[in-house]
């Protein structure tokens, strides 16, 4: 599903270059939970938004279901990004004084699915993540982990092959941090979505089938 060869990510230019990614080569199949862990500048961020076509990069080939996507123009990437991915953060990044119906509905208005069928779309997936009874709140009514649980709904509502969780707990207590990985367990599990989580915690880096480690731009395990 997703193959890097040899890719390299630099910043900056002569005194100022920052090698972010070093020669990283890396396959992930169809329907893996991969968590990517590392320390603060080991380049698993700037991994993350490699392989999720939100930047490209210096050298090297991406493969995207079979696709050479490396040499994809910005238009075609975000074709393809908005057809294939979906994100969750670690800051929600919901609208405020929306209700949970809209903000969800959100990525549809970037979709050639026709506007009678938006909502349809949205209360599914809202009640996937088991919040229906909360479909007419605004996000300061809502509790942190409600918060998340409308983002992952918002990330599923185009139903993308693929779902990428920048640190999805980070602004969780621990109770509800087990609650939202219980909820991406389910969506790998019983949904067979394809999970790839970046996380600087263990517990919550051992939800997933395999743990990607990355040391100064590369992997180290």
């Amino acid at each position: 599903m997703i193959k890097l060869e040899n890719i390299t990510k630099i910043f900056g230019q002569g005194d100022n270059e920052t090698h972010a990614l070093r020669g990283v080569s890396l396959f992930i199949e169809k329907g893996e939970f991969v968590a990517i862990m590392g320390p603060s500048g080991s380049g698993k961020s700037t991994m993350l938004h490699i392989l999720g076509l939100l930047d490209s990069s210096t050298a090297g080939e991406q493969h995207l279901h079979g696709e050479l996507v490396t040499a994809l123009d910005e238009d075609a990437k975000a074709a393809l990004r908005n057809k294939n991915l979906g994100f969750v953060f670690q800051s929600f990044n919901l609208l405020p004084r929306t209700n949970v119906l809209e903000n969800v509905k959100l990525p549809l208005m970037y979709s050639d699915i026709p506007a009678k069928n938006w909502d349809t779309h949205a209360r599914k997936v809202i009640e996937q993540v088991g919040l229906s009874h909360r479909i007419d709140h605004e996000p300061s009514q809502l509790s942190g982990g409600e918060k998340q649980r409308v983002a992952i709904a918002r990330a599923l509502v185009l139903q993308p092959s693929i779902i990428f969780a920048d640190e999805p707990t980070g602004n969780l207590d621990s109770v509800t941090s087990g609650q939202i990985m219980e909820l991406f367990d389910e969506l790998h599990q019983a949904h067979g979505h394809t999970i790839i989580l970046i996380t600087h915690e263990d517990d919550i880096a051992a939800h997933a089938q395999r743990i990607i480690r990355m040391h100064d731009g590369k992997i180290v395990v």
